[in-house]
């Protein structure tokens, strides 16, 4: 459906009505398409427009340079009807995924801004506000995984568990305070909202992936990060806890020694507080069972995370790990799904 929008003068040229995708070929008769992509990306016609660069030439090395451009995906010629179909229906359903984000971003400024005015409204009302609507953009992504309210309650006593015991020595000590736990609670239930953005074809997948659908299923850090973006962009100034989320939501699949994705940050160039859901996370997915693989035995996962990751996960984590492994058995014995 389109939107009437007034008219206004510069480049890029307004239309008559607002449009939500875009198929931009790179050659272009009057202007380079990188340079359209640009504008689109200064001034752009609608929130979150979706932009697929179409060329015919170059490889597809070259073409993917398109990406930091501002482009969100891109084809080459010659391709099939069906693959242009694919993805042009992924493009709107992130777009989709984005703006129902947003409007759980309105909602929770709308009911942050009426607490923080309320002469009765006390810190802890707002926080609760806030954390509900946090946790309904949370269970977006679970219910679209087959996740369980369980995994994400998991993930938050283990991460506590995990920082607490870590704090205890160097180099943690003086990172973690109270502040930093309180943040951690509700930052890790957002860890996985980029895989709203992710097509049912690769998220619910019963065996193992392909190569073409891990690469789409490793984009799910990046889609997340978006999300934030836009909520941090609008209200970071009132929702400071947010630096910590994008931090979680971006680089909980980094490696310690650099070969995780989505940038290949390594040692603490990844941000602390991903480096601890990190390992919460593997221990609930080896735990777990999955369509794909057998649940494992506690000791198991033990073994699989201190001696069989090497360069997984940070030293002093594994550290602090080895020495509340047995609090997270009974955390897993006690959180049910």
């Amino acid at each position: 459906m389109t939107r009437p929008t007034p008219a206004r003068p510069g480049w890029p040229p307004r239309a008559a009505h607002s449009y939500d995708l875009l198929l931009l070929d790179l050659g272009l008769p009057d202007i380079d398409g990188l340079e359209v992509c640009r504008r689109l990306r200064e001034r752009p016609p609608c929130l979150h427009l979706k932009i697929i660069v179409v060329s015919g030439r170059g490889d597809q090395d070259d073409l993917a340079e398109v990406l930091p451009r501002g482009a969100d995906d891109y084809i080459p010629k010659p391709f099939q009807p069906q693959q242009l179909e694919a993805k042009v229906r992924h493009s709107l359903f992130l777009k989709e995924a984005q703006d129902r984000a947003d409007r759980l971003t309105e909602q929770l400024r709308v009911i942050n801004t009426q607490l923080e005015h309320s002469l009765h409204a006390r810190a802890a009302d707002v926080r609760q506000a806030q954390d509900a609507l946090l946790l309904g953009m949370a269970k977006m992504a679970e219910s679209r995984d087959g996740e369980t309210a369980g995994h994400l309650r998991r993930l938050q006593l283990y991460s506590r568990c995990l920082a607490v015991k870590a704090a205890l020595g160097p180099p943690w000590h003086g990172q973690v305070d109270k502040r930093f736990l309180e943040n951690l609670d509700r930052c890790v239930p957002l860890h996985d909202i980029g895989k709203i953005g992710l097509p049912d074809e690769v998220l619910l997948k019963a065996g193992r992936l392909s190569p073409s659908e891990r690469t789409w299923m490793e984009t799910h850090p990046v889609l997340g990060d978006r999300i934030l973006e836009t909520l941090s962009r609008e209200h970071g100034a009132s929702l400071e806890f947010l630096g910590m989320a994008r931090g979680i939501v971006r680089h909980h699949h980094e490696r310690f020694d650099g070969c995780g994705y989505p940038d290949h940050l390594e040692g603490e160039a990844i941000p602390a507080a991903a480096r601890i859901v990190a390992v919460a996370d593997v221990y609930d997915a080896l735990r777990r069972q999955r369509p794909h693989k057998p649940a494992l035995p506690h000791a198991d996962a033990v073994r699989v995370i201190l001696r069989e990751s090497p360069g997984q996960f940070d030293p002093s984590l594994l550290t602090a790990f080895s020495y509340c492994k047995d609090e997270f058995m009974d955390i897993y014995r006690q959180t049910g799904d």
